[in-house]
């Protein structure tokens, strides 16, 4: 199949940042981080997931919303935790394949709900979530990466774009994504790409953020 053939996907948001608070110094670091991001992107690019799974719910409420207020009006989803999503009024959920069934949580969240999906038989699954247009899915790992490493291995781009062609929801392309394997993922009309060590660790991460999409093709 050809890049081509792939279909549009549309999203409220084309790039997908997932936390790692451990990559900063101190919070106020990570909070200034998040905030020159948001502040030097185009209204409607930026997303963050929430991905502190060792907190207790108190700390990562606390963070979520301090991260919120840190790039409002971008948006900002929770990982797995649809409880406090709710309680910081985050803009969605995003689901783990340890977590809660997604259709369960469609049926009781009333706000956008990402799914990671590590095979097209996940993707396929949401067939029966997808009607309503809140539903979009992660699908990892594209390329190598430290991150993904239980996956196996990486599904590279022939079945990245496979996945577009096939999946019922909109789809964030993520895993090992950067300044070398981004330009491999132009044409295959993702609905964004995901990225963690690219812009946490980027000394200026607007310009990295920038560079990135308009390599990939979503700008």
């Amino acid at each position: 199949m050809r890049p081509s053939d792939c279909k549009e996907q549309p999203l409220p948001f084309k790039l997908y940042v997932i936390t790692d608070r451990k990559l900063f110094p101190d919070r106020e670091s990570m909070l200034l981080h998040f905030k020159k991001l948001a502040l030097g992107l185009k209204p409607g690019t930026l997303a963050v997931q929430m991905r502190e799974k060792d907190l207790n719910l108190a700390e990562l409420l606390d963070l979520t919303i301090r991260i919120h207020e840190a790039i409002f009006p971008s948006k900002i989803f929770v990982n797995s935790r649809w409880d406090v999503a709710l309680a910081a009024n985050a803009d969605g959920v995003h689901l783990a394949e340890s977590a809660d069934d997604p259709a369960y949580v469609a049926n009781n969240y009333p706000k956008m709900i990402g799914v990671s999906c590590h095979s097209l038989e996940r993707l396929h699954s949401l067939a029966g979530i997808a009607h309503d247009n809140r539903v979009f899915a992660t699908f990892s790992p594209i390329f190598e990466t430290p991150s993904k490493l239980a996956y196996g291995a990486p599904q590279g781009i022939s079945k990245l774009c496979q996945a577009v062609r096939e999946s019922p929801v909109p789809i964030v392309a993520l895993g090992g994504i950067d300044f070398d394997t981004a330009p491999l993922l132009k044409g295959c009309k993702i609905g964004g790409i995901a990225a963690i060590r690219a812009i946490l660790e980027a000394e200026d991460p607007v310009y990295a953020a920038n560079k990135l999409l308009k390599l990939a093709g979503l700008t």
